[in-house]
């Protein structure tokens, strides 16, 4: 059969001028004037569908463009409008048609400012499970479900496109992979997209118009905070091994020294002096609490030179007693007063009074562990969102 050549063809029905880009691989074309749909391998184009509607839908894309795509050139060639309904709503994506003619034929999707970079596989997915399929060492999990109708066609094809054509499409997910099936009673076609932006495309193509602005979330975009969660999770358990790693070896070089140890009568009063040798290190001061009642005990530590340390602790009974951290205190010779006073209507009681040198405290770990967790949470928090707003669009 002869090829159509580029020069002198014109539509049948119109008159207008009519071009094949991709030559002997277009099975049909349509008139960008009329919209009719012609048999591109008749040389006088015949005609197969005259339009019913007038309505002209402009691609953003010219026919005609040319983009660079997985290391190609490929030229838009062809652009249909695909339609489901659901529920009284029609929910409608584009579809470009690009062509190379060392590559052959690739598409170019978009719905709501999300784009994907398609091709058709030779490879043929295995089930995994129940709904999932497997291809090339991915699983993909199914996302929706619905026949689509061509509801719109511009440009040429390798097939015969027609308006009001259907298709059972079913997608699965792998993100940033799309999988898709085209399910008619002659065949079931299987493509593979690549998510893309709005953005790149632009680029691609070298486009100079502002680019669509994404809307929502689409079914196989990236999660843009997901990997910045798991970077974060990542350096946050490094860091945190770190910190426990020093804590321990602080924890185990500690020499814990006991400087004091006394046991008192509740309600009178007390000054005991007592030696802290070694480094400038911190002061543990415990109470122990014998009295059978909770009681309320002041202190004030001095050394001469020294500005007098006061507070005072409500020590409740029983227990391992209540623990007071004084930090950074020096070597030498120190005096602490002590006043307990007795609850009401108790009389006599005891408390004992421990004082230890250089006892490392882990709190400063446990703080730094919720700072450091603090980050990543929130990052897994937002990505789990943006994957609840993902399967909110899924029917299955």
């Amino acid at each position: 059969m002869p090829v159509p050549k580029v020069s002198g063809l014109n539509c049948p029905n119109c008159g207008g001028a009519i071009e094949l880009r991709s030559f002997s691989n277009a099975t049909s074309v349509v008139c960008q004037n009329c919209l009719s749909i012609l048999d591109a391998r008749d040389p006088n184009l015949a005609i197969l569908q005259r339009a019913k509607h007038k309505e002209h839908i402009v691609p953003d894309i010219p026919l005609g463009t040319r983009g660079a795509f997985a290391g190609g050139t490929f030229e838009t060639i062809g652009f249909q409008v695909r339609t489901v309904y659901e529920d009284g709503e029609a929910f409608s994506w584009q579809e470009y048609l690009l062509f190379n003619p060392y590559k052959g034929f690739r598409y170019l999707t978009v719905y709501q400012g999300h784009w994907n970079f398609v091709r058709t596989l030779n490879t043929l997915p295995q089930a995994d499970g129940p709904k999932n399929v497997r291809v090339l060492n991915t699983t993909f999990k199914i996302f929706s479900n619905a026949v689509a109708t061509t509801t719109f066609v511009l440009g040429e094809f390798p097939w015969m496109v027609k308006v009001g054509e259907q298709v059972q499409c079913t997608d699965y997910v792998a993100p940033p992979k799309i999988l898709s099936a085209e399910t008619t009673p002659e065949e079931i076609v299987w493509s593979m997209g690549d998510y893309m932006t709005s953005e790149e495309v632009w680029q691609a193509f070298k486009l100079t118009t502002p680019p669509p602005r994404a809307i929502g979330v689409f079914e196989n975009q990236p999660a843009p905070i997901g990997e910045k969660a798991s970077s974060l999770w990542r350096t946050s358990l490094m860091i945190a091994a770190a910190a426990v790693a020093i804590a321990f070896l602080i924890y185990s070089t500690g020499s814990r020294k006991v400087v004091y140890h006394q046991s008192y009568t509740i309600g009178t009063p007390i000054s005991a002096s007592f030696e802290v040798p070694g480094h400038n290190s911190n002061l543990e001061l415990k109470t122990i609490n014998q009295t059978g009642q909770p009681m309320y005990v002041e202190y004030s530590l001095e050394k001469p030179g020294m500005k007098p340390i006061k507070f005072g602790r409500q020590v409740s009974f029983g227990g391992g007693g209540d623990v007071a951290d004084i930090p950074s205190i020096d070597s030498g010779h120190y005096v602490l007063n002590v006043v307990a006073e007795a609850p009401a209507g108790l009389t006599t009681g005891q408390y004992v009074i421990e004082l230890k040198r250089d006892v490392p405290s882990l709190g400063w770990v446990f703080g730094a562990l919720i700072l450091l967790l603090i980050p990543p949470i929130l990052q897994s928090l937002r990505a789990s969102s943006f994957e609840r707003a993902r399967w909110a669009g899924s029917d299955c």
